[in-house]
């Protein structure tokens, strides 16, 4: 019975250990679509020239536009290649509505080269902004709770309702006139390169979806076309949303 039990032992010295399985490696790379919505939270000024003719000469103006906070929507679909690293692409739109602080000179009825000076002001002014941003992202913090940050190039159509004319309110003998309205046409850019970055923080709530928060500031330089000539808008802004992130 000793005997036995000896060579039983024995051979269970002699076999070999049973490797452990080994761990799967957590996945690194993965694609997201996130949906978010806030405010763009910057206001917008520009100052917009316009001419046109009155009793056959010309009148001239000099609007001050600007335009306060507004809604903003974004959709994105970014691409994780690496634990900490990803790209994105986002498709951004807002809208705002603003006023203008109008100085016009308008030409004399009865005499030439003796402009009225008017002033006045008009709201209802729109201001939309369509805007797409190619990123590259860094995450410092990942896991349940998430820090990134992002950086890259924008791309920034503006459509603005510049003020074109203005009516006076006049008597005889027509050496003074006073604001009666404005009238406005819109302005649509074409694409303006420019730039973007900003900090995204969120939050897991369930095992594929994501609640967050984001602030992005970005700027770019899209020329409108005015009656009077041109201008140069410093458009973009800081947009900060509230985000839902699906991952797959």
């Amino acid at each position: 019975m000793t005997g036995a039990l000896s060579i039983v032992l024995a051979a269970a010295l002699a076999a070999p250990a049973a490797k452990p399985k080994p761990t799967a490696a957590p996945k690194t790379t993965a694609f997201a679509v996130t949906i978010a919505g806030g405010i763009a939270a910057l206001p917008l000024d520009w100052q917009a020239p316009a001419i046109w003719t009155l009793n056959a000469e010309t009148a001239r103006l000099e609007a001050l536009q600007e335009t306060p906070l507004g809604p903003v929507a974004e959709a994105a679909l970014s691409h994780r290649f690496a634990r900490r690293f990803g790209v994105a692409a986002a498709f951004a739109w807002s809208r705002r509505d603003g006023r203008a602080e109008i100085e016009a000179q308008l030409p004399h009825p009865l005499y030439l080269n003796r402009p009225r000076t008017v002033t006045g002001s008009t709201d209802g002014l729109g201001y939309r902004q369509i805007a797409s941003h190619l990123d590259f992202e860094w995450r410092p913090v990942t896991g349940r709770l998430e820090l990134a940050f992002f950086a890259g190039p924008s791309f920034v159509r503006a459509e603005a309702d510049l003020v074109e004319r203005v009516t006076a309110s006049e008597a005889y003998p027509y050496d003074e006139a006073a604001f009666a309205s404005a009238s406005a046409s819109p302005s649509r850019s074409a694409a303006s390169v420019g730039w973007n970055a900003g900090a995204a923080l969120a939050g897991a709530v369930a095992s594929h979806v994501d609640l967050g928060v984001q602030a992005r500031y970005s700027r770019a330089k899209p020329e409108l076309t005015t009656p009077g000539g041109s201008v140069v808008l410093e458009a973009g802004g800081l947009d900060v949303t509230a985000f839902l992130r699906l991952r797959f």
